[in-house]
């Protein structure tokens, strides 16, 4: 028989009882659609040396895991704390982890990163993914549910199925370019000019009184 849908939460609801039964019910339903629920776990509460993770993607023949998923009950707290927390299980991890990836969700914002040694800071880490437009408490559960599951369906799919991915471009990659050149005053100033432009550029596409402009420029190629 299906499982029972649990009832989503308000945002005031305590995050163990409430949220999680919500994110592990949609994580379950993802991996049977992306045809992986035979051989992937969705697992709560596992040990690690930092604390225990809320959620991992665990192989049930080899007990490796795949992904560390921190469930927070805010926006601000998956962008804040979240983030934090859920690279932290990574690092903990260690060879446990058979990928680069880890996560973190309040059901309504989902950010999946990917640990590159090129770009220390994580917010250069997150990975880009069509996150939907749902509210907790506003939109129809049916609604909410739907593009909840689909949200995990993408994570499941560049996680486990090796779909491709971008990281998401803004200052945070331009930060990134430059502090990796500090070292080397010459390749600083070669990249400094041509990364100025392609910023400009990029936020000017958000204008529509000057994207008209933008688009006869070239990319500066860096």
């Amino acid at each position: 028989s299906k499982k029972a849908r649990p009832p989503l939460p308000k945002i005031t609801d305590p995050e163990n009882s409430y949220f999680h039964p919500v994110f592990k019910y949609a994580a379950e339903e993802a991996l049977k659609i992306c045809g992986f629920n035979k051989e992937i776990e969705v697992v709560g509460q596992y040990p690690s040396g930092s604390g225990p993770i809320d959620f991992v993607f665990r192989r049930i023949a080899s007990g490796k895991i795949l992904i560390p998923i921190e469930i927070k009950r805010s926006k601000t707290s998956v962008r804040g704390l979240g983030r934090r927390q859920s690279r932290d299980y990574w690092n903990n991890l260690g060879n446990t982890c058979e990928t680069q990836f880890y996560c973190t969700s309040n059901l309504e914002l989902t950010e999946l990163f990917r640990n590159d040694q090129h770009r220390p800071k994580t917010s250069a880490q997150l990975i880009k993914l069509t996150n939907p437009i749902i509210i907790l408490g506003k939109t129809k559960e049916n609604i909410f549910y739907e593009a909840f599951i689909n949200c995990l369906c993408e994570v499941v799919g560049i996680v486990i199925g090796g779909s491709q991915y971008s990281y998401v471009t803004a200052f945070t990659q331009f930060q990134t370019h430059i502090e990796n050149r500090n070292s080397n005053p010459r390749e600083w100033h070669k990249l400094f000019v041509p990364m100025c432009f392609e910023y400009i550029r990029g936020a000017a596409s958000n204008y529509s009184s000057l994207t008209r402009r933008t688009l006869m420029w070239k990319s500066a190629g860096y």
